[in-house]
């Protein structure tokens, strides 16, 4: 650890770190003297698998140099785990009992009290409907009904008792967030958000992601009200289902302000993921809004509707906009979407 009169700078890696995990690094936070310092923390290994959980202020997530850093966890709602507290996230050292996730399942969660968090070439992952793990086994995860939830889930799902169980089809999808960001002022640059459904959730506040990937099938962008998120040449990804069956997606659920500027739309490259095309936005509640403005859409991947509805809220309804977005070199111009002028 090194501490600077501005900055204080962290190595995480079981080989070279401060601290070997995230977690433990977080947690030590509390002890540490970090007001009008920012926190600049250097992930050194390739894979952190865990839920994370940032709070203090000013901080920065980066890689080390020729590292690509992945972290990652699998919870996934409508089941329940030995690892989960009572409170909805991991516990450590947790004997009896199991709990089922909050806040989509996330495996980053920075909340609000992480104002000015920074992320630079972090790949953030949710595995629950990508690869079957034996941690997520002994973890004894278990099905739960809608009624011991509070709200519907997916009944479909199949027990997950196996690292042979097909995850990535369709009739498995369920809410499993790779990030939950409520701190306003965070920029995520040259990031990767991975799941299916819910991938990321920009909640509150002001939040930017530029030269991002991210992947997911439904809803994979979302947030409240408040949010006002901007996304710069980000290349939005449908992940797409392994099995025969898909289903068209939703891109973005807003019930805030969500812009996107010079971003790409296209299918996962992955041949054993199939897509069909799917929707730019649906409206979470009527005060959602979105801008897709000079786009470039690959052709097949949005349906000319280009928008939907959700809880009985159409996109005539809302402030749904689109500008001078492309689909092989032509305008493309969707049925249901406003034009900005």
């Amino acid at each position: 650890m090194k501490t600077e009169d501005n900055k204080i700078t962290i190595k995480v890696g079981k080989k070279d770190g401060d601290y070997s995990s995230l977690r433990e690094c977080m947690h030590s936070l509390n002890f540490i003297k970090t007001e009008n310092k920012r926190t600049e923390i250097i992930l050194t290994d390739e894979k952190y698998f865990e839920q994370v959980i940032i709070t203090k202020p000013d901080i920065t997530l980066k890689a080390k140099e020729g590292v690509s850093p992945t972290i990652s966890f699998y919870y996934g709602i409508g089941y329940k785990y030995k690892s989960i507290g009572e409170s909805g996230y991991f516990e450590e050292n947790k004997i009896a009992g199991k709990h089922f996730a909050k806040r989509w399942g996330a495996t980053v969660i920075v909340e609000k009290s992480a104002y000015n968090f920074r992320a630079e070439n972090i790949n953030f992952e949710n595995s629950f409907n990508l690869y079957m793990t034996e941690s997520e086994i002994s973890d004894g995860i278990e099905r739960i009904s809608s009624e011991e939830y509070g709200q519907s889930k997916c009944e479909t799902n199949e027990d997950r008792l196996s690292l042979e169980i097909k995850v990535g089809e369709y009739h498995n999808k369920e809410r499993a967030a790779a990030l939950v960001c409520e701190a306003d002022n965070s920029l995520f640059v040259n990031c990767n958000f991975k799941s299916s459904q819910d991938t990321l959730y920009a909640g509150h506040g002001k939040q930017r992601f530029i030269y991002c990937n991210i992947y997911g099938n439904i809803d994979y962008i979302f947030g409240e009200e408040d949010a006002r998120a901007d996304f710069i040449k980000c290349n939005l990804i449908w992940l797409g289902y392994t099995g025969e069956e898909a289903s068209p997606g939703i891109i973005c659920a807003p019930k805030g302000i969500f812009t996107f500027y010079k971003c790409r739309i296209e299918k996962n490259k992955d041949k054993k993921y199939k897509s069909i095309a799917g929707y730019l936005a649906r409206p979470w509640r009527a005060s959602g809004a979105v801008l897709f403005y000079k786009c470039d859409i690959e052709e097949n991947s949005i349906c000319k509707e280009g928008f939907t509805e959700m809880n009985k809220v159409t996109p005539e309804e809302v402030a749904f906009f689109e500008y001078e977005n492309i689909c092989n070199g032509k305008i493309f111009i969707t049925d249901r979407g406003k034009e900005l002028f």
